[in-house]
């Protein structure tokens, strides 16, 4: 499969890295704006930097599109018409209408068009989507924490960072949001870099999602509360734990002692990096010419409850 990949910045400079050491993908070049920047992460990878967008579209059959937001639409529906197929980083456009236009435009025209949430192909989500009980889910909680990035994020840090968890929830419980309340503030940037968000959601399950780029301590972790059990996931680590039979007790001798006991189950995960998954969905998907994992909707529909949350009081 020929691919190439627009924007080489640090999230383009690490899908060139995948591709050029994936079998299934021969990586025929990358195009940036800044030529200088294309021609070095060309020269590392030991492929070409195109000096114009549209000679790079006439020689591949698949993009993985790597700029900022605002440019999304325009590049992905340039090369929607030329029937190449598309990955879209998250968030999929800047609004809903832009993002149904790059889907509908892809539905035409025949090709695959995926959005790139790459949390979802962490191991660690494919196990949650396994072990837990929708029926029995009560509360969600996630943290997305870490330093303030070395570039200059154009959007604030619920479209560059909760999007990931709002994606995976909305996946996970497969329901719709009911209401919504916020918390953010402004630190270091324009926009917010600190968000609080409660979702409750139609089922009446509560989700309280935490997004934080001015933490000096990263963390990406979510916990789902079950009736009968709390399941602890860590996306940095790749591990699960199970928690069940849970039971506490006072214990009265010479001293007042407390003790609690219970089950901990810790399933197997075969751990790897998940844009390489990633890029393995996409390209199999063309392949066999079926849907990929998160498909453009899907990249709607995180995108509607992220720009919900940022209009939410």
């Amino acid at each position: 499969m020929r691919v190439g990949v627009i924007g080489t910045g640090s999230m383009g400079t690490h899908h060139a890295r995948v591709y050029k050491a994936m079998k299934e993908a021969e990586l025929i070049g990358v195009f940036d704006t800044d030529f200088a920047k294309a021609k070095t992460v060309a020269q590392i990878y030991d492929t070409k930097a195109f000096p114009k967008l549209s000679d790079l579209l006439n020689e591949v059959e698949a993009v993985n599109i790597c700029v900022p937001t605002n440019l999304h639409k325009d590049i992905a529906l340039e090369a929607i018409y030329k029937k190449i197929h598309v990955l879209v980083e998250k968030p999929i456009a800047t609004t809903l209408k832009e993002a149904r236009e790059i889907t509908e435009a892809a539905a035409k025209n025949g090709v695959i068009l995926m959005a790139g949430h790459i949390e979802r192909f962490n191991p660690v989500v494919k196990m949650l989507k396994e072990v837990i009980i929708l029926d029995e889910v009560v509360y969600m909680e996630t943290q997305r924490l870490g330093p303030y990035p070395a570039y200059n994020p154009q959007e604030g840090v619920v479209l560059d960072l909760m999007i990931h968890d709002i994606d995976i929830i909305l996946y996970l419980i497969e329901d719709e949001v009911k209401k919504i309340h916020r918390l953010a503030l402004q630190v270091k940037s324009v926009q917010e870099d600190i968000a609080h968000v409660e979702l409750t959601f139609e089922s009446g399950v509560v989700a309280i999602l935490t997004a934080s780029r001015i933490s000096q301590r990263r963390v990406r972790e979510l916990t789902v509360t079950q009736r009968n059990a709390h399941i602890a996931a860590d996306f940095m680590s790749q591990e699960v734990l199970i928690r069940t039979g849970l039971s506490t007790e006072y214990v009265v001798g010479q001293k007042v002692r407390y003790k609690q006991a219970g089950t901990i189950e810790v399933p197997y995960i075969q751990k790897g990096e998940p844009l390489e998954r990633e890029l393995e969905n996409f390209i199999g998907s063309i392949q066999v010419g079926e849907k990929p994992l998160v498909t453009g909707e899907d990249g709607q529909k995180s995108l509607r409850v992220a720009l919900d949350i940022l209009a939410a009081s």
